[in-house]
C-alpha cells in the first residue's frame, strides 16, 4: 500500500458551456428566422434569460457532482447512476470509454465507476494513476495508450 496522499480531479467544465452556447446561439438564429418580434421580444428575453440560468446551474452541479478521488489503495467516483464508489486498484478489472465517461468495471455488477473523460487535469490525472498503480493494472494501461490531452 503506498502512502500517496489523497488528491481530488473534477471535470472541465469548458466542453459542456461550449456546447450550450452553441445550443443557445442556433436557437437563437432560429428565433430571430421564424419572423416578427424576434430578438426585441419579451418571450425571448425570458427564455434567454432561462436558458442561461439553466446551463450555469447544470455546469456548476456537474462541476460540484462528478469528482473522481484517487486514493492512497483504490479510486473513488460515481456510477451511472450516481452513486459513489470506492474501487481498489487490484479490483479493477476492465477499463473503456463510453459516451464520453471512462468505464471503470470491478468484479461486482452494478459498480462499475463512470466518470467524465474531459478532466480539467487529464494529463496530472494519468501521471498521478500511472504512480499509484502496478503495470498490470488495467486502469493504468488503458491511459498508457491513450494520448496525452
Amino acid at each position: 500500500m503506498q502512502t500517496t496522499p489523497e488528491v481530488i480531479y473534477r471535470f472541465n467544465p469548458w466542453p459542456l458551456v461550449g456546447f450550450f452556447v452553441g445550443m443557445l446561439s442556433l436557437c437563437a438564429v432560429y428565433w430571430q428566422l421564424s419572423g416578427p418580434p424576434g430578438l426585441a421580444s419579451t418571450a425571448f428575453a425570458i427564455y434567454l434569460g432561462g436558458a442561461v440560468t439553466f446551463v450555469a446551474l447544470f455546469v456548476a452541479f456537474c462541476w460540484q457532482f462528478f469528482v473522481v478521488k484517487l486514493l492512497p489503495d483504490g479510486i473513488r467516483s460515481t456510477d451511472g447512476l450516481g452513486r459513489y464508489h470506492t474501487v481498489l486498484w487490484e479490483k479493477i478489472r476492465s477499463v473503456r470509454i463510453f459516451c464520453g465517461f471512462y468505464h471503470v468495471q470491478q468484479g461486482k455488477f452494478g459498480k462499475a465507476l463512470m466518470f467524465p473523460v474531459f478532466l480539467a487535469r487529464p494529463n496530472e490525472f494519468r501521471a498521478d494513476v500511472i504512480s499509484r498503480t502496478s503495470e498490470e493494472n488495467p486502469l493504468r494501461q488503458f491511459l498508457q495508450k491513450m494520448p496525452s490531452a
